[in-house]
């Protein structure tokens, strides 16, 4: 797969992604031609996301305008992947050389794996067990964890109004449990071919235990057996170490 299609992938997964966020009955989606946005119906600012953003067609002085008023917004902004120097320069008007140096450890990076980068992994430790969210119920676990872990407890994914997302496979969710007791959490969400890893989170008492690397590899494996010609994922800090050590590169 050419790097430029790779490109395309993570940048239409990201998308992707957070449209899928929007498919719930207490949120909203809109797109005004120039970006899209997710938000809860409610107004509550948590959770709302701005991303899907085609400014390449405007003239300097409208494409500076449409930035700025995203940047008013002030919200999560998905800006786009591998963006023009044009994109880029409107974006960050004081971008310098050295921010183009290697990013540290603790800045978020877009990642990929193909299949045949994807090495074999060991069994699974005894301790841990890897299902695969079956019904409404598992359901509820994984979001309540995945919740509880990355947002604070703010229901990004709803415990019952995302439901139909994994119902009718979209997303297929994966719980790793550590002697039985609910630690980890990750999803792979499907659109078409091209898969995206999401929402990969463990417990921190249950940290560093190897339950990430195992409910990832459950969730890729299975991917991948279906037929997943990439599977992308944006990670920072210890997530960006474990998807490298996973085999998926930085672009």
């Amino acid at each position: 797969m050419e790097r430029s299609e790779i490109y395309k992938h993570i940048n239409d997964s990201a998308n992707y992604y957070l449209r899928l966020l929007g498919e719930a009955e207490h949120m909203e989606f809109t797109d005004n031609g120039y970006y899209a946005m997710t938000r809860p119906k409610s107004g509550d600012k948590c959770g709302t996301s701005v991303f899907n953003i085609r400014l390449e067609q405007l003239t300097d002085v409208e494409l500076k305008q449409k930035v700025e008023e995203i940047k008013a917004l002030d919200l999560h902004t998905w800006w786009g992947f591998n963006l023009s120097e044009r994109m880029a320069e409107a974006i960050w008007p004081d971008h310098t050389e050295a921010e183009s140096l290697p990013e540290p450890n603790d800045e978020e990076a877009c990642l990929a794996v193909l299949p045949e980068q994807w090495p074999a992994f060991r069994e699974t430790e005894e301790s841990i067990t890897v299902t695969r969210v079956a019904d409404a119920s598992d359901f509820k676990i994984w979001a309540d964890l995945n919740n509880r872990i990355m947002h604070g407890g703010y229901p990004v994914m709803h415990p019952d109004n995302h439901y139909h997302l994994c119902e009718s496979g979209i997303i297929d969710c994966y719980i790793a449990n550590y002697n039985g007791v609910p630690a980890a959490v990750c999803s792979i969400m499907n659109n078409g071919d091209i898969s995206s890893l999401e929402f990969v989170a463990t417990s921190e008492e249950y940290r560093r235990q190897g339950l990430a690397a195992e409910v990832c590899i459950e969730a890729i494996n299975s991917a991948f057996s279906q037929g997943a010609q990439i599977i992308s994922t944006r990670g920072f800090g210890h997530s960006k170490k474990l998807f490298k050590k996973l085999g998926f590169t930085v672009y």
